[in-house]
């Protein structure tokens, strides 16, 4: 079995490591970001598969969705929870992997959570405030690859991220509203990987902080009674440089432009479905596109929700989305794992009292794996030698779990 010598092929360790990581930047928003950059759900949209963009649920909403507002009352909702991840990489059978064979992710159990507040300050105008987080953590106990070259290091990488939302939400009559949202990101990154010449990084496990600042504009409006559409377009989250690791990185970390667009089914005063359609312009970030090949993702959200007594919403969803990467661009992306395809949801809302709803979601997707068929250089992931890869295998499924309150005032 042939391995490569960063020695004489440096690009190898550009690919594999520092492009590898500038990635995790990118998969990293919220630990439960199945499905892109933006949650599968937020809040109590994870009754409906995600989808909520033609019903508002609560203002935790308005990250995606700035119109919900208007269509909801005041209130605060606070949920949190976690997701289990079980991921594994097996770069054993190829030229560039370590043999060591399946290595397991470290990390298990991510934290997540969800906050959101929505306040009328008139029957026009409404402001409300949301945040949601998690991270992108991957650690194995021995190197991706090469591991005669990094004895010790070169096995993980975290990226804690929040995002948050200020909205202020306009509405223009009672069957169309307006929403204007300023994005606020976080993020708290380390890690231990190795530069093109095999070194360490300078951050050496070292936590680095940046902020970044995007928007968000979005509408809805009601057809009829039985049909309300929403929609809406976001510009990137443009970060700061992480200075810790700017041997690492030679762009800052940057969250692609989202475009979301969505109905809801007003079947009865009781039943809703819900259909969204969530567009994230992967292809447009040169970051991501040219050193992990990745290309624009469509996610398919769904569900229906129905309300079984004067105090308690039932719901179940899914949402589909082929992973952005090809089966060449495996090895590339091992310190990302973005096989997530399909994923089920379901939920309850149980009124406590006249002001305070229990809220609580579960999640579930299926085992993925995908296996590199070798292909490498050229396009994303340039600089691999064709066959470098071949035989690297990605495995990701997991769970979550997340309860809550939403409080009405």
């Amino acid at each position: 079995m042939r391995h490569y010598n960063s020695t004489k092929n440096p690009q190898i360790f550009r690919h594999l490591y520092i492009l590898g990581v500038t990635f995790l930047f990118g998969l990293s928003e919220e630990g439960y970001a199945r499905n892109g950059f933006i949650p599968s759900y937020m809040g109590t949209s994870g009754l409906t598969g995600g989808a909520h963009m033609g019903y508002a649920q609560d203002a935790s909403n308005i990250i995606t969705s700035p119109a919900a507002l208007t269509r909801l009352p005041n209130h605060f909702l606070i949920m949190s929870g976690f997701e289990h991840q079980d991921q594994y990489l097996d770069s054993s059978k190829a030229p560039a992997g370590n043999p060591i064979g399946r290595q397991k992710n470290g990390y298990h159990n991510v934290p997540i959570g969800t906050l959101g507040l929505n306040y009328r300050l008139n029957d026009k105008f409404f402001f409300g405030l949301a945040t949601s987080g998690g991270g992108g953590f991957v650690k194995f106990k021995k190197p991706i690859s090469l591991p005669d070259l990094t004895p010790g290091y070169n096995t993980q990488a975290s990226n804690n991220i929040l995002l948050g939302s200020a909205t202020i939400a306009y509405a223009h009559s009672p069957e169309q509203s307006y929403g204007l949202t300023l994005l606020v990101g976080y993020s708290g990154f380390k890690s231990n990987l190795a530069k093109t010449d095999t070194a360490q990084t300078n951050g050496r496990l070292a936590k680095d902080t940046a902020l970044g600042l995007g928007g968000r504009i979005g509408g809805m409006w009601d057809i009829n009674k039985h049909i309300t559409i929403g929609s809406s377009v976001s510009t990137p989250v443009f970060f700061q440089q992480h200075k810790k690791y700017e041997d690492l990185f030679t762009t800052p970390m940057q969250i692609p432009a989202t475009f979301l667009m969505g109905f809801a089914w007003h079947i009865t005063s009781d039943t809703h479905f819900l259909l969204d359609v969530k567009e994230l312009f992967y292809g447009a970030a040169r970051w991501l596109r040219n050193g992990q090949g990745w290309r624009n993702q469509t996610v398919l959200l769904t569900g229906i929700q129905h309300q079984l007594t004067d105090s308690l919403i039932v719901g179940v969803g899914y949402n589909y989305g082929q992973p952005p990467i090809n089966s060449d661009k495996v090895l590339v992306n091992a310190l990302s794992i973005p096989l997530d395809e399909h994923n089920f949801m379901g939920g309850i809302r149980y009124k406590i009292t006249e002001t305070v709803e229990f809220v609580g979601v579960l999640s579930f997707t299926p085992n993925k794996k995908m296996t590199d068929n070798g292909g490498g250089g050229g396009g994303g992931g340039a600089g691999i030698p064709v066959g470098a890869a071949t035989g690297t295998t990605l495995e990701s499924k997991a769970y979550s779990v997340e309860l809550g309150f939403k409080v009405n005032f």
